[in-house]
């Protein structure tokens, strides 16, 4: 009995003495769920923070977001109401490793009554994965004098994430600008592009007229080493407060890059998203048109692209052609070093070929017909 009393004297010892241990999350046989409102009628940038350990309930005021409870959710979900549909928000669900450096696990997404149409109904963005923290971030809000409000729900059960260009955030959108001033210049250097593709169209909406600079911006690849970056396209905004499009050619990378050069914009705010075309619809895989039916030097599209065809509508009359790859018809011939005569109405000259710098169509000759370049 003695010896008995002993070993448990011992072994209360050692554990007595033992290195103490932090508290951790150890998983549970059923779903862990949180649900909790985090910002209420916010009015300014912010982050939720880390929340403590009590109380357990918290109610957002107007700068006081309140923190994500962690249970162990690994499906992450939230949902959120503009006031007013001159709102203009940009949300992401973060997370973090040491509670000091984010890092977004969800794509942003964002409420704009005329980029995105939703106005001041709600919208939400899902995330998956388990982090020590996870946070919500409202990166930018302006023009929203009611402010927004909030509410996260996250499972450690699986779900399956909504889809939608407008209302919810994938990465089909992406949000480029929300409100930034460009007259300094400004470069979105971390854009991914969905299936390894640039095709798709960014919508730009200034918030004064877009400026009394030159209002260009430049679409540019950001491929892998050790190719080198290439400029897609370069397009002048309209000096107009309406919503305004550009479409951007389908380009294989893993990144795109977007550059407003400082003064192409002076003064201006604007907000803008990419919209990339769903890999397989047919906005992926269309292609543009331009008709040619005089004697010039047409500039078909400068910086990077694909030719896929020239169809000949008519013939004209000793009617000559050249095709280049440049800013300028001369330089690299992509067809006709030397000028060529354009062939019989019907004719479909295929070329499936990507061209670099630019493509650019001289055409020449006694009468002139007409040609249909198809390209993107």
């Amino acid at each position: 009995m003695r010896y008995v009393l002993r070993s448990l004297m011992c072994a209360a010892f050692v554990a007595a003495c033992a290195a103490p241990s932090h508290a951790q999350f150890l998983g549970s046989v059923s779903p862990q769920t949180v649900t909790q409102q985090v910002f209420a009628g916010q009015t300014t940038a912010a982050r939720t923070p880390i929340p403590p350990s009590l109380p357990l309930s918290c109610t957002p005021t107007n700068g006081s977001p309140c923190g994500v409870r962690n249970l162990g959710q690994t499906f992450h979900y939230l949902t959120y109401t503009p006031s007013t549909p001159s709102c203009v928000v940009d949300f992401a669900i973060v997370a973090s490793l040491d509670g000091v450096n984010y890092f977004n696990i969800s794509a942003d997404a964002s409420a704009n009554n005329v980029l995105i149409g939703n106005g001041n109904a709600g919208a939400g963005v899902f995330a998956s994965g388990w982090f020590p923290v996870v946070a919500i971030n409202l990166a930018n809000i302006s023009n929203c004098a009611g402010g927004v409000s909030a509410f996260y729900s996250g499972t450690s059960s699986a779900g399956a994430s909504s889809f939608g260009v407008f209302a919810q955030s994938t990465g089909v959108r992406q949000n480029v600008l929300q409100n930034n001033n460009l007259n300094a210049g400004l470069t979105i250097t971390t854009l991914p592009t969905p299936a390894n593709s640039t095709g798709g169209r960014i919508y730009l909406l200034c918030s004064v007229t877009c400026g009394a600079g030159t209002n260009q911006f430049s679409v540019l690849d950001s491929p892998s080493p050790p190719l080198t970056q290439r400029t897609i396209a370069t397009f002048t905004a309209a000096n107009s407060t309406a919503l305004q499009v550009f479409v951007i050619p389908a380009i294989t990378t893993p990144y795109v890059q977007i550059t407003f050069p400082a003064g192409n914009f002076a003064t201006t705010n604007a907000s803008a998203y990419y919209e990339f075309d769903a890999p397989g619809s047919p906005a992926a895989t269309a292609n543009l048109y331009r008709e040619i039916n005089t004697n010039a030097s047409t500039q078909v599209r400068t910086g990077l692209g694909f030719l896929e065809s020239i169809v000949v509508n008519n013939a004209g009359s000793a009617w000559t052609m050249q095709v280049f790859d440049n800013s300028a018809c001369s330089g690299t011939a992509i067809a006709g070093a030397t000028a060529f005569t354009v062939p019989t109405a019907g004719s479909s000259l295929r070329y499936d070929t990507t061209f670099n710098t630019g493509l650019c169509i001289l055409t020449a000759g006694t009468t002139p017909g007409s040609i249909t370049v198809s390209f993107r």
